[in-house]
């Protein structure tokens, strides 16, 4: 799983091997992030909104 700031940059990263993740974003400022999930056969990408 990736965590990317809008304008493409890798600001977290978790590799796991279990079908559920958590990932801490305390730690993010205020903002739009992209998180990228891929998986063996698929992936999923969706829109992050940090208030």
């Amino acid at each position: 799983m990736e965590i990317c700031s809008v304008t493409g940059a890798v600001i977290k990263t978790q590799i796991s091997s279990s079908e559920l993740q958590y990932i801490s974003i305390s730690d993010l400022d205020r903002g739009m992030y992209i998180i990228k999930v891929k998986g063996d056969d698929s992936s999923f990408t969706s829109k992050l909104l940090v208030k």
